[in-house]
Order: structure tokens, then C-alpha cells, then sequence
């Protein structure tokens, strides 16, 4: 015959308390994967923008070039009252409109370039 203490208690955990703190641990766990999913995501997002500033800039500042070179031929060729719409997936005039080429097959760079004369001077847009 085996006497067993009734006075002496079992140390350990009971199921219950595992559960809990298995649900607080894995809620953790989410939420901080979901803020750093979503610190990823807005990084990239800044530097997509970051980037595609430094697109337009360079074009912006390519295109000043390009008329400072010869005015009168740059109005007369590359621009028209309606509008002429260009490419830019490099920095040269060989990519007319539609556009299809990408850089790095995301950022697309365009420009429309319109005429406006009021008397005796040409403005381009």
C-alpha cells in the first residue's frame, strides 16, 4: 500500500497557463512583424521617390543643355504647339512617344514639350 502526502503541492505549470502565455508570445510576434512589414514597405516607398526625383532632375537638367545649345533648333524640332510627348529612358532623343522603355523596368520619364508664342518670344512647356 502506497501513502501518498496530500499536504505537498506539484510545482509546474498547468496547460492553461501555457496556452496563455503561447497567445501572448505569438501576438507579440505579429505585431512585430507587421510593423516591420510595414517599415519595409515605406523604405522602399522613399526610395523609389528618392530615385525617381533624381530621374526627373537629371532630365530636367539635360533638357536645359540641350536648349542652350541652339535655341531656334530646339523649337523648331523638338517642340509644336500641340505638343510633342518624348521618352527618356536614356538621355538622347531617339525614344519618341509611346512609351515603353523603362529604367531599371519601374520609373518611366517622359516629357511633353509645347510651344506658346506671344509676339516676339517662344515659351517652351
Amino acid at each position: 500500500m502506497i501513502l501518498m502526502d496530500t499536504n505537498k503541492k506539484i510545482l509546474g505549470f498547468t496547460l492553461v497557463e501555457v496556452l496563455v502565455f503561447i497567445t501572448i508570445l505569438s501576438l507579440f510576434f505579429i505585431t512585430a512583424t507587421a510593423v516591420i512589414s510595414f517599415s519595409i514597405h515605406n523604405m522602399k516607398t522613399q526610395e523609389n521617390k528618392i530615385i525617381a526625383s533624381f530621374y526627373a532632375e537629371e532630365l530636367l537638367e539635360w533638357l536645359r543643355g540641350e536648349k542652350e545649345q541652339d535655341w531656334q533648333e530646339f523649337i523648331n524640332s523638338k517642340a509644336s504647339p500641340d505638343g510633342k510627348t518624348y521618352c527618356f529612358p536614356e538621355l538622347n532623343w531617339s525614344y519618341p512617344s509611346p512609351c515603353e522603355n523603362k529604367i531599371n523596368n519601374f520609373f518611366l520619364r517622359k516629357a511633353t514639350l509645347k510651344t506658346i508664342t506671344s509676339g516676339d518670344s517662344t515659351q517652351i512647356n
